[in-house]
């Protein structure tokens, strides 16, 4: 005889594979999987069935069927569909099986609650840069441009999607700096002369030398980058942000030290970081990897805690990864990732908190539309100013 030990609203499971989903749902989730070790084989086998675009045994055949044609009109953007499903997790004898009963029912279709007045949509961030060399001379670095520079003993080349520095033989020992500005809706790479490679995100500006010489590396940041230095233990690498500075000798790190931010977040992918105020370079945090360090500007304070560090890393791979995060962290990212303005008529809307994993480059108007599913807040759009409504 079947025993059903837990039911769940299979469009939470659906949310959580294809889109966003709201604190509530993502905790409702939780729980669910964390009761039985059946409920977390039931998801991983959905996981599996969705990544693999195949079905699975555990499955009862039609069911399946069902689900996997009606799946793309779920997709749609301009679209909405009402799912209610009711999963079934039984147990029998000797061995364990998944049985799954699916009851699908799709509601009239309707318009997006989106409101649009733009032509075009809002499309992704892409490659975008301006290059200001140390004679105060500006180069475009965008649209696949090549660019050749000869500068102080240095060779500059840039293909439109990065730039990277040679050291050639003939130069002085002086120390000449560059300036690399990604606006709005841009990023950039960059590969410096000692062979560290930086990922430049959206509205970001780095202070860099065209080549190194003497007893340490000195970089100055605004905004985000990912670093993944080159080791050098007779030379460190130091990142200024306002009041922080951070020292490496070789490791991977992000940093995101946007002027309107309250805080400096400082995250530790690989090897040993130390992190401290410019004013006390004595007293330093040391980070491991995991951890992240967080500069409270107003208090001029630095704290340290562990992290999933995939939520502060994902954009250099070309992902939104948001878990657990306010709506109003992820609009300012998106707006600075969109170039758009963001406002809130519905200010109680700034706490609601979601979980995605989406594509970077995903069109704006879809993005908005994932999150919308959840059915807690609803966007305006009127030419590049979104209303979160």
């Amino acid at each position: 005889m079947t025993k059903i030990k837990s039911i769940i609203d299979f469009e939470i499971i659906w949310k959580k594979l294809h889109i966003f989903l709201s604190g509530k749902e993502e905790k409702e989730l939780d729980n669910w999987i964390s009761e039985d070790k059946n409920h977390q084989k039931y998801f991983n086998n959905a996981s599996r069935y969705y990544e693999e675009g195949s079905s699975y045994d555990l499955l009862p055949a039609d069911p399946a069927e069902a689900f996997k044609k009606i799946s793309p009109r779920l997709s749609e953007r301009r679209t909405r569909h009402k799912i209610r499903t009711l999963a079934y997790v039984s147990s029998v004898a000797a061995s364990i099986l998944m049985l799954v009963g699916l009851f699908i029912l799709v509601t009239r279709e309707e318009n997006a609650v989106i409101l649009s007045e733009t032509v075009q949509p809002i499309e992704s961030g892409g490659n975008k840069a301006r290059l200001i060399t140390s004679d105060g001379s500006y180069y475009d670095l965008s649209d696949n441009k090549d660019v050749v520079i000869r500068e102080e003993g240095s060779k500059i080349i840039s293909d439109g999607q990065s730039i990277q520095y040679i050291t050639e033989k003939d130069r002085d020992s002086r120390i000449y700096y560059n300036t690399i500005e990604v606006p709005k809706g841009g990023e950039f790479t960059l590969l410096l002369a000692d062979g560290t490679k930086v990922w430049l995100n959206s509205g970001t500006t780095l202070r860099y030398p065209v080549s190194f010489s003497g007893s340490e590396r000195v970089t100055e940041l605004s905004g985000e980058a990912y670093f993944e230095v080159a080791k050098n233990e007779k030379m460190p690498f130091r990142v200024k942000s306002g009041d922080q500075v951070v020292e490496v000798m070789g490791t991977s790190f992000n940093i995101s030290s946007y002027l309107e931010d309250s805080l400096i977040t400082t995250t530790l992918v690989e090897g040993k970081v130390s992190v401290f105020l410019k004013e006390n370079p004595e007293d330093k945090i040391i980070l491991l990897p995991n951890y992240q360090s967080n500069l409270n500007r107003d208090l001029n304070t630095i704290t340290r805690k562990s992290v999933d560090i995939q939520q502060y890393t994902a954009w250099k791979d070309g992902r939104f990864y948001f878990k657990d995060q306010p709506l109003s962290e992820i609009m300012k990212i998106l707006s600075r990732w969109y170039d758009v303005n963001v406002i809130f008529e519905n200010e109680m809307a700034k706490g609601l908190k979601f979980t995605g994993d989406l594509e970077r480059y995903e069109d704006f108007e879809k993005i908005l539309a994932l999150i919308e599913k959840t059915e807690v807040v609803h966007f305006k759009i009127t030419g590049r100013l979104v209303s979160v409504i």
